[in-house]
């Protein structure tokens, strides 16, 4: 097995308000209000840092998957100041989760261009991935030429003492898969070829 643990950005947990003028407001020309107020441009904190969380021990051997989900303040230099459990998975991914993040570093958020502090919530994976099954069996492949001419011998069987058969093409390229590993007896027979016999050594790859 193959533990991980993947972080997701969930949302903004705090957006600076927006300010609005009364309604008592003074007016310019027109009606036009002089203290209206311009849009803010707010962007979000960007993760440049992640730090992967160790997986539990004890919850990796049970083979035990988890999400976490974390309040992470994030200071105007985009650095993290606090670490909060939102949604906790138990005692030991929480402090996995925790340990992390506060690792994290973050292009801070800013509105109208100016870095701000803000808190986001954060989602901390912890899943098991299979890792791939070493193969056990080996692949033989090849091409049959005529020996004296070098020229590509088509519909010729190759046969293995296991009981596996493969036929030439018309390029002479043959293959058979999922060979038991061992020393096995290879034999190649046509209509224009004398049947002839070797032994090759087949190791798993």
């Amino acid at each position: 097995m193959n533990p991980r643990s993947i972080g997701v950005l969930l949302a903004l947990a705090f957006v600076p308000a927006i300010a609005r003028a009364d309604d008592d407001s003074p007016q310019g020309v027109g009606g036009t209000r002089l203290d209206q107020p311009q849009p803010r441009v707010v962007k979000p904190p960007k993760l440049v840092k992640f730090v992967e969380a160790a997986y539990p021990e004890a919850e990796k051997a049970t083979g035990k998957q988890a999400a976490v989900t974390l309040q992470i303040g994030i200071t105007e230099s985009g650095t993290v100041a606090i670490v909060t459990v939102l949604e906790s998975a138990g005692p030991a991914f929480d402090a996995a989760a925790i340990a992390a993040a506060q690792q994290f570093v973050f292009e801070p958020a800013t509105v109208n261009g100016r870095p701000t502090a803000v808190k986001i919530a954060y989602r901390y994976e912890f899943v098991i991935h299979e890792e791939l099954k070493k193969k056990t069996t080996a692949d033989f492949a090849g091409q049959v030429v005529d020996r004296a001419t070098h020229k590509p011998l088509a519909n010729v069987t190759v046969a293995l003492d296991t009981g596996q058969t493969a036929t030439t093409d018309a390029e002479g390229k043959f293959s058979i898969a999922d060979v038991p590993p061992g020393t096995h007896t290879v034999t190649l027979s046509g209509d224009q070829l004398t049947a002839i016999g070797t032994q090759e050594e087949f190791e798993a790859s």
